[in-house]
């Protein structure tokens, strides 16, 4: 819930606590804590817990790469590299990636990339759907 509401502080402490326990995370964890960050746009915060995940031995799967996109989206550069990176691990992009690398792509101008990567959208994603249609 306090990821959802964007209280990265909570999120945060909740998950140390969870560590100071032995308690081991798990991807779903650093989700709750990207999702945090997306609600108020904290791309430092971010980044941080993606190179944790990593040094914690996991893989960024399609989730994680939606997720970060979402955090990064006035980022556009970055969004680019998370893009390339999925795309050569092998990652397919599913409705939701879709949609928040779709918005990276408007809010930083590439109209050009924006229409190439219209005409390769997933299937469930078309005029209608709220977040692209603004």
């Amino acid at each position: 819930a306090v990821s959802r509401e964007g209280d990265y502080a909570t999120a945060s402490r909740l998950f140390s606590e969870m560590r100071d326990n032995n308690v081991p995370a798990d991807r779903g964890h650093y989700h709750s804590l990207l999702a945090a960050c997306s609600r108020v746009g904290d791309e430092e915060s971010a980044e941080q817990i993606f190179d944790a995940l990593r040094s914690s031995g996991l893989t960024p799967d399609i989730q994680t790469y939606s997720i970060m996109t979402s955090c990064l989206r006035n980022n556009l550069p970055r969004c680019k590299e998370l893009n390339a990176e999925m795309r050569q691990r092998g990652i397919q992009q599913n409705a939701t990636y879709f949609v928040e690398f779709f918005e990276a792509l408007v809010l930083g101008g590439d109209a050009l990339g924006a229409r190439a990567l219209w005409a390769e959208r997933p299937r469930g994603v078309d005029q209608r759907s709220r977040k692209c249609a603004a």
